[in-house]
């Protein structure tokens, strides 16, 4: 059921979805290289049609975000920012760090760093520091150390 949902929200519900197991194969395996081309890893065709139907989902669902603040106020978006931070702690506390982590993606969506020294300082007091901090802490709880990393370098 999580799977067709995910699809449902990465692609047209009008459009089959296709399947990479059928589609490369039962014996395929697929190589993870990292920039040097070292293999670090393997995956079966099933994890990475998931894995990018993942991604495809999250690229939707900021893209959305994005289009609902395009029209407001920087104080309107900060607003908003913190209303989701507080869903998100929610989720968090209820150990449910997947939805957490999602809203805590959601609004950094809505950080704006333009403006007076003053307001940039109160975006990253506000929002900035307590989102990342809080998403990294998502990752962790989830297991995904390399992009705690990366979101501790924002913060």
């Amino acid at each position: 059921a999580a799977e067709a949902e995910e699809a449902e929200e990465a692609g047209d519900a009008d459009e089959p979805m296709v399947d990479f197991a059928q589609l490369l194969g039962d014996q395929c395996v697929i190589k993870r290289v990292d920039k040097d081309q070292k293999v670090i890893g393997h995956a079966k065709p099933e994890d990475m049609q998931r894995e990018l139907m993942s991604k495809a989902a999250a690229q939707k669902r900021l893209g959305a975000c994005a289009e609902h603040v395009k029209g407001m106020s920087r104080q309107e978006k900060l607003r908003w920012a913190i209303d989701l931070k507080d869903s998100a702690n929610e989720f968090y506390a209820a150990s449910k760090f997947e939805e957490a982590a999602k809203l805590y993606n959601d609004c950094l969506v809505a950080l704006e760093l333009d403006g007076t020294p003053e307001e940039v300082e109160e975006t990253k007091r506000k929002l900035q520091l307590p989102v990342c901090t809080n998403l990294a802490a998502c990752m962790i709880e989830m297991g995904q150390y390399a992009y705690c990393v990366e979101i501790c370098d924002i913060a």
